[in-house]
């Protein structure tokens, strides 16, 4: 049968079910219950982040932030000038 992963979830009746996708198949409870009671014992039960947390925080290097600096482009501001045909168009209107 070979390894089979999942999310433990349990019912709203009390049992526990293993959920792959839409795939839901439900487990023993005393298998289960057996199995947290083990991973308790042997200091495995705990989640891998929190495992983690308190020896990458004292050997982690701080984050360095780096700012880049932005082109500001100045735009031209430009006058109202007449323009160059404005006596011709408003003879004609």
């Amino acid at each position: 049968m070979g390894m089979e992963f999942g999310l433990l979830a349990t019912t709203a009746a009390g049992t526990y079910v293993r959920v792959n996708g839409s795939t839901v198949k439900a487990l023993s409870t005393e298998i289960v219950e057996e199995a947290i009671r083990i991973a308790r014992s042997s200091g495995r039960g705990e989640s891998y982040a929190s495992s983690r947390s308190h020896s990458v925080a004292s050997t982690a290097p701080p984050a360095v932030v780096v700012h880049k600096r932005r082109r500001h482009i100045e735009m031209p501001e430009f006058r109202k000038e007449p323009a160059v045909n404005a006596p011709i168009h408003s003879a004609v209107a």
